[in-house]
């Protein structure tokens, strides 16, 4: 039994003795591996010297300095100029598996993409391909996220748009029915609130204050009308993205929001201001909508710029006097129309393009084209004026037009002349032929049509 004992504990120490020189030779190895990482790592550190910290920040010669630093690595390792084309493409997939890569757009940058070149979703699926198969990644965010910021922005939904019947006259004079689109806004109350909390979100509004000014603005472009309000507190307040579509103005909202108090105004040119207001527009006596001055601008009394007085102070049309002036229809104001928005005419804007370009045309143009037709015309001394010029020349078409129909009227009965000498130098020719078998006679008492030749020609 001793025996045995002996014998057991000496198999143990043979074993713990194995054991003990193993882990010698593992630890050696151990530290034989890590003496060489380090010694690998050293001489990589002094072939590539480190980067150091990147901020974008930095200095642009600390980050020029560093993205020259990644190349010289990155070519170093690369064997030829495709190969180094390839790992870069190969770490912007890497970094693309992330989802934070830097190379591909964002869902509102792609969604602005889209929209800017008009991408239809069969467009935008095979784009994806295309990067995907060149690039080796995509550079475009999900159809879905983009789809979300499509609907979120939608705003048709507060639109109707609807097919209507309308007279339409051609060139011809002749009235047809046409069918074309009409769109109306259904609130125009949400469709500023939406617009305001947008651009307010996105730090759009400046000079705010307490005050949204909120234009009104109109104009016919081809066979359109068009009805918009622009938001004047915006960077630009002219551009066509800046505009809310409308057709309809209620007129009896006060335009009250929660935060901020609404200014009104009323943008366009001088037709539509006068067509909100139901004055007559610039051809009446009082052609001014904004005052209540009268001139003429037609016949001899046509008011002439040298004998206006610019330092008088004209009586402001108000709300109140368009509505006592369209019960009697005096001062230019329709008889029985009533505003289309309750607006102050002082908030009617002026359009300035308008005025500038008719009075560069009154004042300038016809002027300078007067003094040239004067140069060019051989009778100079009949008229020396544009307007002269323009009454000279519709005399002469006048002219024209009763000599063309004096000659007309001259050749018709030179012809009718010929014939009837014609029909009497048949009959005198043979006038018992003709008076054998004699054709029914109309109701003139010289009546020779009969007696012409059934073959003659025009020229007989």
């Amino acid at each position: 039994m001793k025996t045995l004992s002996l014998l057991s504990a000496r198999k143990s120490a043979e074993s713990d003795s194995i054991r003990c020189a193993e882990i010698k030779r593992l630890s050696a190895e151990r530290d034989r591996l890590s003496k060489s990482v380090e010694h690998h790592e050293e001489e990589q550190l002094r072939r590539v010297p480190q980067l150091g910290k990147y901020a974008a920040l930095q200095s642009a010669y600390k980050q020029r300095k560093a993205v020259l630093q990644c190349e010289r690595f990155m070519k170093g390792g690369a064997c030829t100029g495709v190969d180094y084309s390839h790992l870069l493409r190969k770490i912007i997939a890497k970094a693309d598996t992330t989802g934070e890569s830097p190379c591909r757009l964002n869902p509102e940058q792609t969604f602005i993409l889209r929209s800017a070149i008009h991408l239809s979703d069969g467009n935008m699926k095979t784009a994806k391909h295309i990067f995907h198969n060149f690039l080796g990644y995509d550079v475009l965010s999900s159809r879905e996220a983009v789809n979300a910021i499509k609907n979120d922005l939608d705003t048709s939904s507060n639109y109707k748009i609807e097919e209507v019947e309308k007279d339409k006259e051609l060139g011809t004079g002749r009235v047809q029915k046409v069918r074309t689109i009409r769109i109306t806004i259904k609130s125009m109350e949400q469709g500023i609130r939406r617009r305001l909390e947008t651009l307010d979100k996105h730090g759009r509004l400046i000079n705010d204050g307490d005050d949204v000014i909120l234009c009104l603005l109109g104009g016919k472009g081809s066979d359109e009308t068009k009805l918009c309000v622009s938001f004047e507190n915006t960077p630009n307040p002219n551009s066509p993205g800046n505009l809310l579509l409308v057709v309809m103005y209620d007129g009896q909202d006060n335009g009250t929001l929660v935060t901020k108090n609404v200014k009104k105004k009323v943008l366009g040119d001088m037709k539509i201001v006068s067509a909100y207001l139901g004055h007559r527009g610039h051809s009446s006596f009082h052609p001014c909508y904004d005052c209540l001055t009268p001139w003429s601008l037609h016949g001899t009394k046509a008011l002439k710029l040298k004998y206006v007085d610019f330092a008088q102070i004209h009586t402001i049309r108000t709300l109140k006097t368009y509505a006592g002036d369209s019960k009697s229809g005096k001062n230019g104001v329709k008889k029985g129309s009533k505003p289309l928005c309750q607006v102050e005419s002082t908030d009617n804007g002026i359009p300035t393009v308008h005025v500038v370009m008719g009075l560069f045309i009154r004042y300038f143009e016809n002027r300078i084209n007067g003094e040239v037709n004067s140069m060019d015309r051989k009778d100079d001394q009949v008229a020396k004026t544009l307007r002269e010029h323009k009454k000279s020349l519709a005399k002469m078409v006048e002219e024209e037009t009763e000599l063309h129909a004096t000659l007309k009227k001259l050749v018709s009965a030179r012809d009718d002349a010929f014939c009837t000498a014609t029909a009497y130098r048949l009959v005198a020719l043979n006038p018992l032929a003709h008076l054998k078998t004699p054709e029914p006679m109309c109701k003139s008492t010289f009546c020779v049509v009969n007696h012409l030749l059934r073959d003659r020609t025009t020229d007989n």
